[in-house]
C-alpha cells in the first residue's frame, strides 16, 4: 500500500506523472507566474485544480494503521497553500510586491504542516533506510511553497517541466 500523500503506481510502466508531482509542477509554475505576472488566472487555475485532485486522492485513499495525522496534516498543507495562492494572486494584481507575497500567513501555515507530516512519519517509521527516508522527506519538501526550484527535489522533476530560470526570493 502506498502512502496516502503518494500513493503508489497502479502499474510500474505508467509515464503519467503523479497527482503529487503535478501538483508540484503547476506550484512552480504558478511561482513564476506570479513572480512575472504573467498568466497568473490561468497558472492559479490549473494549480488548484491539481492540488485539489493530489487532496481528494489522498483523503480517498485507504490510511494505514497510525498515519491518519500525517494525512490530515498533509491534507491541511495543501488547503492552506489553495488560500495563499489565492491570496498571492490578489496581491500580485493588486500591485504588491513578492516579498508580500511571501509575508502571507497561509504559505507558513502551509510550511508548518508539511513539517508536522514528516515529524508524524519520522515517528512512526524512526528505523527507514536513508533512500526511502530521504523520498518522503523530499516529496514533501516539493509540494512546499517556498522550496526553492534549485532545491534538492530537483530530482524528482524532470528539468524540462522546470519553468526556464529560478524565482529570486524562494528560500
Amino acid at each position: 500500500m502506498g502512502c496516502p500523500a503518494f500513493p503508489r503506481p497502479t502499474t510500474t510502466t505508467s509515464t503519467e506523472p503523479t497527482p503529487a508531482l503535478r501538483a508540484t509542477q503547476a506550484k512552480l509554475v504558478a511561482l513564476r507566474a506570479l513572480e512575472e505576472q504573467s498568466d497568473v488566472a490561468v497558472a492559479l487555475g490549473r494549480f488548484d485544480s491539481r492540488v485539489v485532485e493530489l487532496a481528494e486522492r489522498t483523503r480517498a485513499e485507504p490510511t494505514p494503521a497510525g498515519l491518519a495525522l500525517f494525512r490530515d496534516d498533509v491534507v491541511a498543507a495543501l488547503e492552506r497553500q489553495r488560500r495563499f495562492f489565492v491570496r498571492a494572486g490578489a496581491v500580485r494584481l493588486g500591485g504588491g510586491s513578492m516579498g508580500d507575497v511571501y509575508a502571507l500567513p497561509e504559505g507558513r501555515q502551509a510550511s508548518r504542516r508539511l513539517i508536522a507530516a514528516w515529524r508524524e512519519m519520522q515517528a512512526r517509521y524512526p528505523a527507514w533506510d536513508p533512500a526511502t527516508r530521504d523520498s518522503i522527506y523530499h516529496h514533501l519538501c516539493a509540494l512546499d511553497p517556498f522550496q526553492s526550484l534549485a532545491g534538492a527535489f530537483r530530482s524528482i522533476i524532470p528539468l524540462h517541466s522546470l519553468p526556464s530560470r529560478e524565482s529570486p526570493g524562494l528560500s
